[in-house]
Formats: structure tokens, sequence, C-alpha cells
């Protein structure tokens, strides 16, 4: 029996005609991880360049960008179901702002686009298993992240940013999912 094949518990990984949209996945996390001993380059030059107050301003209106995007993506949705996306955005606005490191906030928003992603690949599933599945391969991989970190010289290993791409991940499938499923 293949690990995908209809009778096997993982089928919800790979439904038919949706197979293509986990090259998107890869793609995300190839980008991720290709990006990480860059970042810490990118982000010094940036402060040097233009400021760190001028840098948090801009991340900041990338993140409040982010967040009317989904707000208006939720205008589909019956108001009673809203609180079930503004909660989670209200939350992840706090989280953001008060993360001190601007590699790990950019990482945070990173996994919670790459949560949305893995659930978009999945066919939107409506199980509790499936998206369970999905949130834990998001945190493997955000693990796989912190484990590159670790060999890397100029990064370091952190079980608090596993679980922050963990935590980014799974807010990332909660409002993917809301968005699809509660219309």
């Amino acid at each position: 029996m293949s690990l995908f094949s209809s009778r096997s518990s993982l089928s919800f990984l790979m439904v038919k005609g949706h197979r293509h949209r986990w090259w998107w996945v890869l793609a995300a996390t190839f980008v991720i991880y290709g990006t990480l001993p860059l970042m810490p380059i990118l982000v010094r030059t940036l402060f040097e360049s233009y400021g760190r107050s001028s840098v948090y301003i801009v991340m900041n209106a990338v993140l409040i960008g982010s967040i009317v995007v989904v707000l208006f993506m939720m205008r589909s949705l019956p108001r009673r179901h809203w609180w079930r996306i503004i909660v989670p955005l209200l939350l992840t606005g706090v989280v953001v702002i008060t993360i001190d490191n601007t590699i790990e906030r950019v990482h945070f928003l990173e996994y919670a686009l790459l949560g949305m992603l893995v659930v978009w690949a999945m066919g939107l599933p409506t199980s509790i298993n499936a998206l369970v599945v999905a949130a834990l391969m998001v945190a493997l991989i955000g693990l796989g992240d912190e484990a590159i970190q670790w060999i890397l010289p100029n990064r370091y290993w952190d079980l608090r940013d596993v679980a922050m791409n963990g935590v980014g991940g799974a807010l990332g499938v909660w409002v993917r999912t809301v968005l699809h499923h509660s219309g």
C-alpha cells in the first residue's frame, strides 16, 4: 500500500488535482532556508543604510498591509465569523511588534504564510487531524530551519525560535482554514 493511497491515513496530503501545489510549499521552504545565511547581512545593510526606525516602520507597514489584505478577504464572511480572524490577527500583530529581533519577526510571518500554503496544498481540509498534520509539518520545517542555523557561523539555534515558527505556522493554518470554510 502506497503512503498516499486512498486507504492511507495520510491520503489527504495528496488530494487529486492539488499535487502541483506542493511545489509552492517546497519553493517557499527553499526560500526560507536559502535566505538564512543572507538575512543578517541584509538586515545589517538595511539598518546602516536607512536606520533602524525606518526599517521597523516599513516592516510594520507590511504587517499592517497584510492584515488589511486578510480583512479584505473577510468581506465575504458572515459577521458572526469575523472574530475567528480578527482575534488571531490582533494576537499576531502584538506578537510580531513585541519581537525585538528583526529576523525573527520576518520568520514568524514567513511561517504563517507557509502554514497557509500547506493547508492550500492539502486541498483545504476540514478534519482536525489534517489541520494538526499541517501545523506539525510547518513546525518540522521550522525545526529544520533552526538546525540549519545551528550549522551556520552567523546564526544560532534557539528552541524559542522553533516554537515561534510553529506558532506562526499554526496561525497560518487557522487563518487560511477559517477564511475558506466560514463563508
